[in-house]
């Protein structure tokens, strides 16, 4: 009798495991049409019909659509597979280069998105990874932060919205500087003097530095938040080459 009992509450945990193995482990379902993704943007406080125009694959459970409206807004749509489903986590409006942080403590998993306006005179982007130059004192050690600053280039003459993953060498860079703040010892050293940091520098033609228009149908540039998410959304700051060559 005994034995009988055994087996059941094995059999029973061995179909837990296995049950939960399952739905952790679950293989994303092919992502939305563009026709179901244009319904579900329809659906949402948006007061003129939408158009897709792209969809692009971030890793297997996230996707980057960006989007147009009659009325001439152009927009962002974030979407993740979540709950056995794909889901519209957030959109927005914003003119504004963003780093999309999937994992905010995994540097592999940050990727720039971005979608401008369309304007004849901005043709390239760039976008750089800079750290402060610093150096502190504290009793007999000494601590010395070099500056950094490293860009990529990004050709927008054809596409003003695009995805860029973080650069090889950049998440090298971003992790190893977080090692050698966890072993700092100055734990009291501020994050703007230890922290790297994004900027972007949008350029004309010749390379020069210039502006995007504000976006007149836009509205505020929030983020619209539908469904909650793990993943972080940051701003890229606007910089230019006089700030540059006093890095």
């Amino acid at each position: 009798m005994m034995n009988k009992k055994w087996i059941v509450i094995v059999s029973f945990a061995v179909v837990i495991g296995v049950g939960i193995l399952f739905f952790v482990n679950r293989e994303p379902t092919p992502f939305l049409t563009m026709e179901e993704v244009t319904e579900i943007l329809n659906r949402q406080d948006i007061n003129s019909p939408v158009q897709v125009l792209d969809i692009i694959d971030l890793e297997k459970s996230y996707r980057f659509v960006p989007f147009i409206t009659e009325s001439g807004q152009r927009g962002i749509s974030y979407w993740a597979f979540n709950h056995f489903e794909w889901k519209l986590v957030a959109y927005e409006w914003s003119d504004q280069l963003k780093v999309w942080k999937l994992s905010p403590d995994d540097p592999s998993s940050y990727y720039f998105v971005w979608h401008f306006e369309t304007q004849k005179e901005v043709s390239q982007m760039n976008i750089h990874l800079l750290q402060n130059r610093s150096y502190h004192i504290s009793g007999d050690t000494s601590f010395y932060m070099p500056s950094i600053q490293l860009h990529q280039n990004v050709d927008l003459t054809n596409k003003k919205y695009g995805v860029m993953s973080l650069p090889d060498e950049w998440q090298k860079i971003i992790t190893a500087g977080s090692s050698i703040e966890e072993k700092s010892l100055f734990p009291s050293m501020s994050p703007s003097q230890s922290v790297f940091y994004f900027g972007r520098q949008i350029l004309d033609e010749q390379g020069l530095d210039t502006q995007l228009n504000s976006n007149e149908h836009s509205g505020s540039m929030s983020t619209h938040w539908i469904n909650e998410s793990d993943f972080q959304l940051d701003y890229v700051v606007s910089i230019y080459e006089e700030q540059l060559a006093r890095h």
